[in-house]
């Protein structure tokens, strides 16, 4: 019976797990394909309010005609500094739109998919050898 138990979980993690690293690679290829790579340089970083542990950044990027554009990226866990470069990418027929960072909306879910899925499969095969 704990076998069974075992291999439920194990199934149910690796499920998981692929499924979340295949979003997260998806999200990324997305942008590489349809993104524009950009330096931009960090204008204001406050803490949020409701959750001191993120950092709302603003930051402003010149797109393909050399206009200036100011965006806000999702919030971070990492401070940043003004007048810090940060490497973005954007959507370059629409340049006010969101840019995309190393932390990308929705990663932090992805994240704990992630983890879940793999912690499953550790208890899966634990539950499989006893």
């Amino acid at each position: 019976m704990t076998f069974i138990v075992g291999f439920g979980l194990f199934a149910i993690g690796a499920v998981l797990f692929v499924r979340g690293l295949s979003s997260v690679a998806k999200a990324r290829a997305g942008w590489a394909a349809h993104g524009k790579a950009t330096t931009a340089s960090v204008v204001s970083c406050r803490r949020v309010e409701s959750d001191p542990a993120h950092s709302a950044v603003t930051i402003e990027y010149r797109d393909l005609h050399e206009q200036a554009k100011t965006a806000t990226l999702p919030p971070a866990y990492r401070e940043f500094s003004v007048g810090e470069r940060v490497s973005i990418r954007y959507d370059p027929s629409q340049p006010s739109s969101e840019p995309l960072d190393h932390d990308f909306r929705g990663s932090e879910k992805l994240s704990l998919i992630l983890f879940f899925g793999a912690a499953m499969m550790v208890f899966g095969l634990v539950a499989m050898g006893r």
